[in-house]
């Protein structure tokens, strides 16, 4: 059986990833990365790599020279939006804020506004449909 030396967890969005140090019974350690994607009415996707300690500065390196390719503004507009925000996000989309007021508000993209509320399986409407909480009920 192999044993878990360490662990972190990162979260982006719908996805969260587990990086854990592993040893094997003849004392091999490696790195085991899982990721889980949340979908929405649908299973999570889960998906795992392992990667041999002795590859493991070349993988790095890879991944440095790959990500040196992602233009800078792509990053930048992929700031992490924290638990808390995300739940305020939530809060004022259900009390009638707007999507296009809510990026002024935190200052993120439409897209990241739109993973939280599919994230929190809230149903999304556009400027031109009517807000889910402000549809106006006929009078007989």
């Amino acid at each position: 059986m192999h044993e878990v030396i360490s662990s972190s967890m990162l979260e982006h969005q719908s996805s969260t990833f587990v990086v854990d140090l592993m040893k094997t019974e003849k004392g091999t350690r490696y790195i085991n990365v899982t990721q889980t994607v949340e979908r929405p009415e649908q299973l999570p996707l889960r998906q795992e790599i392992k990667i041999h300690s002795a590859v493991l500065d070349d993988f790095i390196r890879v991944l440095n020279a790959v990500a040196k390719e992602i233009p800078e503004a792509q990053l930048l507009s992929r700031k992490p939006i924290s638990q808390e925000q995300r739940n305020e996000i939530q809060n004022r989309y259900l009390k009638g804020v707007s999507i296009r007021d809510l990026t002024v508000q935190f200052d993120v993209p439409v897209q990241m506004i739109e993973e939280v509320l599919r994230e929190k399986r809230i149903p999304i409407t556009y400027e031109d449909q009517v807000h889910p909480l402000r549809v106006k009920r006929r009078r007989r």
